[in-house]
């Protein structure tokens, strides 16, 4: 066998790196001769590649409105409800549920196709994302 002196590095997260881990150790394998054979023999594996921008935005977007929703409960808390104007809020209230049924709705149907076609999501976090709130 020939030496192996050429590094590949692959960035993973805790949690991948501890999966990949723990599948190498099932295995008996070394987490290098683990990755090494899943990639060089799997020419059976293919990977479906889902464009999820236009639920990001439409979630992005709704996450932008729920920082707007949370102004408006702090601005009736502090000035009570008389300085605000009814009609105005019902109409924010209504687009904020229309747009979260909206998305539930896109995000249920692509989680069952991709569960019928066994395809990982992964999304961003739109809490941790800081720079909408200020």
């Amino acid at each position: 066998m020939s030496k192996r002196d050429i590094w590949l590095k692959v960035r993973v997260t805790d949690r991948e790196r501890e999966t990949i881990k723990r599948k190498a150790a099932k295995l008996g394998m070394t987490v290098s001769e683990y990755v090494r054979t899943t990639l060089i023999h799997s020419d059976n594996l293919n990977i479906t590649m889902i464009d999820v921008s236009p639920i990001e935005k439409i979630a992005s977007e709704l996450h932008k409105q729920g920082v707007n929703l949370n102004q408006l409960m702090k601005f009736l808390n502090t000035y009570g409800a008389d300085a605000y104007n009814a009609d105005e809020t019902f109409r924010v209230l209504t687009r904020e549920g229309d747009m979260f049924l909206k998305v539930s709705d896109v995000l249920g149907q692509l989680c069952d196709e991709a569960a019928r076609k066994k395809v990982y999501i992964t999304a961003r976090d739109f809490s941790e994302d800081e720079s909408d709130e200020s």
